[in-house]
């Protein structure tokens, strides 16, 4: 089995001296934006990946059931063997 490897904690420049080293090594993304304009795709994408809620959320109720009969709503904590 693997063990899992846990991911070093960053420091406070981590970040800068990561970028700072892509830039030495040619980041293929300066290159883009220096030949893209990618502000003109902004309008379009932020009209377009708006996501409109698909209701209220959330989850549904979940009901204790004596026989046939829902009885209360559920807690969902284990009491005295039965679900309360």
């Amino acid at each position: 089995m693997k063990k899992f490897k846990r991911s070093k904690a960053t420091g406070f420049f981590d970040e800068d001296f990561r970028l700072s080293k892509l830039t030495q090594l040619g980041d293929p993304l300066e290159r883009l934006s220096a030949g893209i304009d990618f502000e003109m795709f902004r309008e379009v994408l932020t009209d377009k990946l708006q996501a409109e809620p698909k209701g209220k959320g959330g989850r549904k109720h979940h009901y204790c059931y004596e026989g046939r009969q829902r009885i209360r709503p559920c807690s969902g904590i284990w009491q005295n063997g039965e679900m309360g």
